[in-house]
């Protein structure tokens, strides 16, 4: 089973790559398609650094509001 997944992500990692080599003598992509990835990838960053900071708060709560809970 683990030797079929290896294999079929290989043929996906062949399969994205030629494609991205053929597309790429078309010339570069365009500002706006630019501006979009990096937007898109600024907004992914920023989600997963909220995602943690939501997370680890709510740990650091629990361990100090709820914690002195439990010495009275």
């Amino acid at each position: 089973m683990f030797a079929l997944g290896l294999g079929l992500l290989a043929v996906m990692f062949i399969g994205w790559f030629r494609r991205r080599h053929w597309r790429e003598p078309a010339g570069p992509l365009n500002l706006d398609v630019d501006r979009s990835f990096r937007m898109g990838m600024i907004w992914f960053i920023f989600s997963e650094v909220m995602f943690f900071a939501a997370f680890f708060g709510a740990l650091f709560y629990a361990r100090t509001r709820l914690g002195a809970l439990d010495r009275r």
